[in-house]
Formats: C-alpha cells, sequence, structure tokens
C-alpha cells in the first residue's frame, strides 16, 4: 500500500506491517521540528482584554436626513456648489439607507484598540488579527477626499 509518500508492505505469514529502512535524508527531517510556533506580538491595547468600559452609548444630534434638506435648500446655489466640491461633497452623494450607524460595531472596534504612534491611523485586534483603519481606509468607504489639497498654481 502506499499513502502520502511512504510504501508500506503487508507480510502475508505474519500479518505485520513493516515500514522500509528510513533514508539519511528521512533521519535529517525527522530530528528537525515540523513547524515552529510563533506567537504575534502587538503594542499594547488601550484597553485590557476582556474589559470594555461603560455601555456603548454615542451621542448623536444629528440625523443623516438633514444632507437631504441641505440638497433641497441649496439646490443650484454657490454655497451647493462648493459644498460639492468640498471634502464634504461625497457625503451628498450617499445613498443614507446603506449607511446605518453602528453604535455597538464602533464601541468593539475603539474597546480593542491598540496603541500607536501614528496620529493618522487606529490599529485594533480582531480575532487576534490586526486592522487597520486610516484616513485612507475612511476615504475608500466613504468617497470622501483624504488627501491634502494641491497648491493651485
Amino acid at each position: 500500500m502506499s499513502g502520502f509518500g511512504h510504501s508500506i508492505s503487508v507480510s502475508s505469514t505474519e500479518s505485520e506491517l513493516e515500514e522500509p529502512a528510513s533514508t539519511d535524508q528521512e533521519e535529517a527531517a525527522s530530528t528537525e521540528p515540523e513547524f515552529i510556533v510563533t506567537t504575534p506580538t502587538f503594542p499594547e491595547r488601550l484597553f485590557a482584554r476582556n474589559f470594555y468600559p461603560g455601555k456603548p452609548r454615542l451621542n448623536i444630534y444629528s440625523k443623516a436626513s438633514i444632507i437631504g434638506s441641505l440638497v433641497k435648500l441649496l439646490r443650484g446655489s454657490p454655497e451647493m456648489n462648493c459644498l460639492l466640491g468640498s471634502q464634504f461633497g461625497a457625503l451628498f452623494h450617499l445613498p443614507v439607507s446603506r449607511y446605518s450607524n453602528s453604535a455597538k460595531l464602533v464601541h468593539s472596534f475603539l474597546s480593542r484598540q491598540l496603541v500607536t504612534m501614528r496620529l493618522y491611523e487606529l490599529w485594533f485586534l480582531f480575532a487576534d488579527k490586526p486592522l487597520r483603519f486610516s484616513l485612507r481606509e475612511f476615504g475608500d468607504i466613504t468617497g470622501q477626499k483624504c488627501e491634502p489639497e494641491r497648491e493651485k498654481v
């Protein structure tokens, strides 16, 4: 019989399994560890593992529908054109019904936040895997302009 590169013969008289003699290469390989377990090290957490500060609460004093009201009020005006051309212009094109606010999700990420030196990135551990959320990801998700403005020549 063969399986996974080793042949095993069955003796018809003794009904015992016999393994063929191993080679020098196989013996050298058997003395080496099959795998090395490494535990990744991450920066210190902002909050201790399994510690969640307070109840998740989010204070929001306006609703996404206010954007629709602004569009109706400012439609065709120079102010509206200015808003559409700014970094906030993408907000006016978001389908509001698809972007519901999830305070629990935001709280979950923030309570798993890692302490890092980079000012424009947040790092989290999710299932013991590091996740980055920076201005780049924010821009990708929202469509807002998050690059520095270029000087007009």
